[in-house]
């Protein structure tokens, strides 16, 4: 039984360290695609002492002539939010990745916006990664 317990701790021990550090996939939803001048919101909380994060927004052409921008908000109450970082320009081609970095400290909410124009269907999918601090 001990042994049994042993080794189900290190399956538990080495998935947990092999994860550490990886990107996370926001869930996507039915309105996560931009058709022509409509617009798609991802939102992420971050809580904890985190030293930064990556935000990598993807974009999938779908059908039409995609275009458009993607800008990152960040906001201490969640409801007023503030553009940080930079502007985006979606342009006609199958897939594109964006990636954005933001170093502590960190706003607690972050709203991803990504803005259509033209005659594009385009699929947004959002993924980040936030280390904690590393404290000596």
């Amino acid at each position: 039984m001990k042994k049994l317990l042993t080794i189900a701790l290190l399956f538990v021990a080495a998935t947990t360290f092999a994860q550490k550090g990886s990107a996370v996939k926001l869930p996507l939803a039915v309105g996560d695609t931009v058709r022509s001048s409509g617009t798609v919101s991802k939102y992420l909380s971050l809580t904890g002492g985190y030293s930064g994060t990556a935000i990598q927004i993807n974009g999938h052409k779908i059908g039409g002539t995609p275009g458009g921008t993607v800008k990152v908000y960040g906001s201490l109450d969640g409801i007023t939010y503030n553009q940080i970082g930079k502007i985006d320009t979606i342009v006609n081609t199958t897939d594109q990745a964006f990636l954005h970095y933001i170093a502590a400290p960190l706003p607690s909410h972050i709203k991803i916006l990504a803005t259509g124009s033209g005659t594009d269907t385009t699929a947004i999918s959002v993924w980040y990664r936030t280390p904690i601090f590393q404290h000596n």
